[in-house]
């Protein structure tokens, strides 16, 4: 209510003049009591403990010390599987060290029996001229090459009359030592015997004679 300072009559709330006798009305200070603020409201509370952080103790959880810190971080520190390494490569054993066992090249079969043979000439050319037979074909000519004769018993500078052919006759040296004519011109003889016809080898001994052209040999066989 106000109250009219004219006529002291009392008024409603909001009127600006009194209704007794016209005069202005004043108004009056609400005392501070009453301008309290409204209570809040039931939401308003709930609002506001939504958002007011909860308070922790934050000494209860700090370490002590600065060792104890250190500790709880390596405690704490994430573990890190091991990378997986790639599977060493494993050289092979190296084989060990044992007595050297010498493993001999077969030998050919005349060398094989102990044999030895050669032929020694003992009419026209150089006498006494000793041709080593080898283990094997043995050809008996003279050297050309344009011709492609390089042979075993090479009669280039033993056979002046030319009489001796460049591939004249072929001596095989194995387990038994033969000879045969290989179309020569002038023939191969065994013993003084007949001619050989090319292609059918004779078979050679020890003291044998042969007579190739016009050159004689003596055959030397030894085990």
């Amino acid at each position: 209510m106000i109250h009219c300072a004219e006529c002291n009559e009392e008024n409603m709330d909001g009127l600006e003049y009194c209704d007794s006798c016209g005069a202005k009305l004043e108004a009056v200070a609400v005392d501070e009591g009453e301008a309290a603020a409204p209570p809040e409201t039931p939401a308003a509370e709930e609002a506001g403990d939504a958002d007011v952080p909860a308070v922790t103790d934050a000494s209860a959880d700090a370490p002590e010390t600065a060792e104890e810190a250190t500790a709880t971080e390596a405690v704490n520190a994430p573990v890190e599987a091991p990378a997986e390494s790639e599977p060493e490569e494993v050289a092979p054993e190296a084989p060990q060290d044992g007595p050297d066992v010498l493993v001999e090249a077969p030998a050919s079969e005349g060398q094989s029996a102990g044999m030895a043979a050669a032929l020694t000439l003992t009419r026209g050319g150089t006498v006494g001229k000793v041709f080593e037979l080898q283990a094997g074909d043995n050809l008996v000519g003279r050297w050309d090459p344009d011709s492609g004769s390089f042979p075993e018993v090479d009669m280039e500078n033993d056979d002046s009359e030319a009489r001796i052919s460049r591939k004249h006759a072929l001596i095989k040296f194995s387990e038994t030592l033969t000879i045969e004519d290989i179309g020569s011109l002038n023939g191969t003889f065994v013993n003084r015997g007949p001619r050989l016809e090319p292609g059918s080898p004779a078979i050679l001994e020890d003291g044998d004679e042969i007579i190739i052209g016009k050159t004689f040999f003596k055959v030397s066989v030894t085990t």
